[in-house]
């Protein structure tokens, strides 16, 4: 049978790359937001790996590389560095105080019950800690099951800041890492992949979702330790990770 000769050599590849480093393109791939994450290109927000396409084809253009190569290579080129800053975040944190953070935060809280706050508050962001690497990192219990069965529920009247209380915690920078007022339909696949797609999601209405039916499927979507969605137009489901 007769090989097809490929038609993007390995040196353009590494051409391509080196060239998009001097002209300043910054591109990786984003492991919490399962996307590609480009900055110092022309374009329009959320239109960013377009952008970098049309821009690296005029590279190509410009420096004798043929063009194929952005089609073929440009996703995998960007995939060579995956970057996690929440995960960096969190591994950076010290300690600039002796007393409990956490006790510290739960107590400054309009709550009744704050014992119980600290437990649910303290279940909650190891989770948020797991979720950061997908659970990749072992930690002090390396046999864990990588789940997120705890659902952190702010009740309260309207006015109280109840959906920026969490994103408030962090640095500015790593506020889009928190989905504000999503609405997960599991049985929609578009739905579910908005939901991964970030650190933390922030369901809109849990009303729906703790009748019967919904409840049921929540829970069956909260114990999945991977979830396999099939994407449009394609022929093999996509694995994403929360």
């Amino acid at each position: 049978m007769e090989k097809k000769t490929p038609l993007v050599s390995g040196g353009e590849r590494h051409r391509l790359k080196d060239l998009l480093n001097y002209y300043g393109v910054e591109a990786s791939y984003d492991e919490l937001l399962n996307a590609p994450s480009i900055s110092c290109v022309p374009g329009v927000y959320g239109k960013e790996l377009e952008g970098l396409k049309a821009f690296a084809k005029m590279i190509c253009r410009n420096h004798d590389i043929s063009r194929t190569i952005v089609e073929e290579q440009l996703e995998s080129i960007i995939e060579d560095t995956v970057t996690n800053p929440v995960r960096d975040w969190l591994a950076g944190i010290t300690r600039s105080k002796d007393n409990n953070p956490v006790h510290e935060l739960v107590d400054n809280l309009p709550v009744e019950d704050k014992e119980w706050a600290k437990v649910a508050l303290y279940r909650w962001l190891i989770q948020c800690c797991a979720a950061a690497d997908m659970a990749t990192h072992e930690g002090r219990h390396p046999n864990a099951v990588p789940r997120y069965e705890n659902v952190l529920v702010l009740g309260g009247d309207t006015g109280l800041h109840k959906s920026s209380f969490i994103k408030y915690l962090l640095p500015e920078d790593l506020h889009h890492y928190i989905k504000d007022s999503v609405r997960l339909d599991t049985k929609n696949s578009d739905s579910v992949l908005n939901v991964l797609r970030c650190w933390i999601p922030e369901f809109a209405d849990l009303g729906p979702a703790l009748k019967k039916k919904g409840l049921t499927a929540l829970k069956e979507f909260l114990v999945k330790e991977h979830d396999e969605i099939r994407l449009t137009y394609t022929r093999n489901p996509s694995g994403e990770s929360l």
